[in-house]
């Protein structure tokens, strides 16, 4: 073992570092850990054959002569770039420098034309997502989030990667909450913290202030609802005035519902007061596009947050708001449904919740929300009502 210990170890050690990848970047290449990748580079273990030419191609080597170097049982001597008596690697400094080089060069010859585009793919994942759902749209969400992440990834300091780094932020809110809606719950957490971390970098306190809220959301379906508001609490003080109106409107929206959802009802009433008061006449704001806050949702929100409460005003303001809202809007239109539902057997009128809360449930169902039909559904497994 230690002889395997000096020659496999090293070899990979050196070709992961001249990929300038970490050991957490192969592991998530391959769908390992990052233990697994450190086994292999202690020598305690080699990868086996299936993951040799994922391993080269990662490295930018041949495959075959990885596999021999692997295989040798000479331990190899470290020198530079060259790895003596191991046998001679395809990938030498200058292949590597000029790898790089072309990624570079690609990544720093994005122009405002092709941001804009970028921009506008993102307008239509969203369009897309709201109408049919992260069923329908996840795959693609996740294709145009590589296509960022690589772009960024070679990106030089400066206007361009700020740019770069706001499209990923919000890119990454979006998988965030389609994850979350997909019952993928831990991929939704580390979606939200991407996009804070690529909002901060990005400059821009809309970006990461907005994942933050929307990550309260996942604590709050965690059964941590005083942690869900101190995070909402969080970003909303941080973001303050230096937001859009639109947003901070939504901002206080979501601190409404939390504090209902932990029984405070006067300070729900004050925030749900707060946002309608910022809610601006202009309803879209494109320094701000993945907020959709009309008077309808914001109707509706305030529904949730009065059934939350066991207010019977709830159905009314639900019911008005449901009525109210974007035929586009199918999750809004199917989680308003559901509250209604649950907040009209809540009041004892169970034939109407039932059907209500089913025709919501098969929206859900529709979209691919799983976080909906669990709504929906009791934790037994049971149909509410």
């Amino acid at each position: 073992m230690k002889s395997e210990r000096h020659q496999a170890g090293p070899i990979l050690k050196q070709l992961r570092e001249q990929a300038g990848l970490t050991q957490a970047e192969v592991g998530d290449a391959l769908g390992l850990t990052d233990s697994a990748v450190q086994s292999w580079e202690y020598g305690e273990s080699r990868p086996m054959a299936k993951r040799r030419a994922q391993l080269a191609e990662l490295y930018g080597v041949g495959v075959r002569e990885l596999g021999r170097v692997l295989a040798s049982k000479e331990a190899p001597i470290l020198n530079g770039d060259k790895v003596v008596g191991a046998g001679r690697l395809e990938s030498s400094w200058d292949t590597q420098a000029a790898q790089l080089n072309d990624r570079l060069s690609s990544a720093n010859a994005v122009d405002d034309e092709t941001l804009a585009l970028l921009a506008q793919q993102a307008d239509q994942l969203r369009a897309l997502d709201r109408e049919l759902g992260s069923r329908a749209t996840q795959a693609q969400v996740g294709h145009y989030l590589e296509l960022l992440a690589q772009h960024l990834a070679f990106a030089l300091p400066g206007p361009l990667r700020t740019k770069l780094a706001s499209l990923y932020a919000d890119a990454c809110s979006l998988a965030g909450w389609q994850a979350f809606d997909a019952g993928q719950l831990a991929q939704a957490w580390q979606h939200f913290e991407t996009a804070k971390a690529a909002g901060q970098e990005s400059a821009s306190p809309a970006s990461w202030t907005h994942a933050m809220a929307e990550q309260a959301y996942l604590l709050l379906e965690l059964g941590q609802p005083a942690k869900a508001l101190q995070l909402a609490a969080r970003a909303r003080h941080a973001a303050g005035e230096q937001v859009p109106p639109l947003l901070q409107a939504w901002l206080a929206a979501v601190e409404g519902e939390l504090f209902a959802a932990t029984g405070d009802r006067g300070a729900c009433q004050q925030a749900f007061e707060a946002a309608w008061g910022k809610l601006p006449a202009e309803r879209k704001d494109p320094a701000v596009p993945y907020v959709f806050l009309s008077d309808a949702h914001l109707g509706r929100w305030y529904g949730h947050a009065l059934a939350r409460l066991g207010d019977g005003q709830a159905i009314g303001q639900l019911e008005r708001a449901v009525e109210a809202l974007d035929g586009s809007f199918m999750r809004a239109r199917a989680g308003g449904l559901i509250e209604l539902g649950r907040a009209l057997v809540a009041a004892g009128e169970r034939a109407a919740g039932v059907e209500v809360l089913e025709e919501g449930r098969w929206l859900a169902v529709g979209v691919g929300s799983v976080r909906l039909v669990r709504r929906a559904v009791g934790s037994d497994g049971r149909r509410q009502g």
